[in-house]
């Protein structure tokens, strides 16, 4: 079940937030990609978590989550801080394609939003949200076997399949 809670009604219309979009998720991909240094590793990450370009090795897992620098870059999340994996894949039936990665809500090189829920289901890990834009989605909703995982729409979407 959903619930909302109100957040203003300053002009005059309600706006209501779904109370799941309060959690500290943040999205993947959002940062500016540019790896000098070639090590697969967002410059502007390196910058932000070590100080500078080459402190961070891309195998490592210095916070423990399961994840490495390579994929905490890519999820745009805290190397440092193991609570911090959790990101957004997106979803767009009428643009995306699921061979995109689905780090960004419009298409960029390879990142576009996936095409399939099922696609964006692939590229999740426990407690991820996908992010799913307007449009009629087919097939088979969502199959996330162990994966708990949130699912938002982004206005109108409906659905037609299993």
């Amino acid at each position: 079940s959903f619930s909302f809670v109100r957040v203003s009604a300053s002009t005059g219309a309600d706006t209501y937030l779904d109370t799941l979009s309060t959690s500290n998720i943040q999205p993947i991909g959002l940062i500016p990609w540019l790896d000098s240094d070639g090590d697969g590793l967002s410059d502007v990450w390196e910058q932000q978590y070590f100080g500078n370009l080459t402190a961070a090795n891309p195998t490592a897992d210095l916070d423990g989550d399961g994840l490495t620098n390579l994929q905490e870059s890519v999820r745009n999340t805290n190397p440092n801080d193991p609570v911090s994996k959790n990101g957004t894949i997106f979803a767009d039936v009428n643009q995306g394609s699921d061979t995109y990665k689905g780090w960004l809500a419009s298409i960029v090189d390879d990142l576009g939003p996936k095409k399939t829920v099922l696609g964006a289901v692939g590229a999740t890990i426990t407690g991820d949200t996908i992010q799913m834009a307007p449009g009629t989605y087919t097939g088979v909703l969502v199959q996330p076997g162990t994966k708990n995982l949130i699912l938002r729409a982004n206005g109108t979407v409906t659905w037609s399949g299993n």
